[in-house]
């Protein structure tokens, strides 16, 4: 499984929009889970597209956002599948790229241009996928999730995507 979920303040409207390069050769498929709680700043309201194919793809993400951000962090956590324990995280204000283990590939976060007002919003992700033996496996499943926080620790969006290589 994989799963990217991020988490961002449930009061302003957001789009996640996350550019994917996909080197493996057979589609992946995604689904997603808006895993935010009720203390979360943001509701998640849609992604596409559900699969990806190799080369570049976008992944946008809209969700509603009802404060301000200032700043906070960026949190990665594959909670499932192949890299499950891995973790990550970085300025939520910053460009950062961040390697997946055993040269899987790498997850480029763009950064939020802050201040953020409450409303729409759009945050960058570039996704690549290497093609491991794992990776290219029919039906191989990985989960990361990733999260946005504040810097007073409230959670701002929360998304986990469910990844499966058909």
């Amino acid at each position: 499984k994989f799963v990217v979920s991020v988490s961002l303040p449930s009061t302003m409207a957001v789009k996640f929009l996350t550019m994917v390069s996909v080197a493996a050769a057979a589609p992946v498929e995604l689904t997603w889970v808006d895993c935010s709680s009720k203390k979360t700043r943001s509701t998640v309201t849609d992604m596409s597209p559900t699969t990806l194919h190799k080369g570049h793809n976008t992944l946008i993400t809209t969700a509603f956002i009802d404060a301000e951000v200032t700043g906070g962090t960026f949190k990665f956590h594959a909670v499932g599948g192949t890299f499950k324990g891995w973790r990550r995280q970085g300025d939520l204000c910053g460009e950062t790229t961040i390697d997946f283990p055993q040269k899987a590939g790498s997850i480029g976060f763009k950064g939020l241009n802050c201040p953020v007002a409450s409303g729409p919003l759009e945050v960058d992700l570039d996704v690549k996928i290497g093609a491991l033996p794992t990776v290219d496996h029919p039906g191989m499943q990985n989960i990361i999730k990733v999260q946005l926080e504040a810097t007073n620790g409230e959670e701002i969006l929360c998304v986990e995507i469910l990844c499966i290589n058909t």
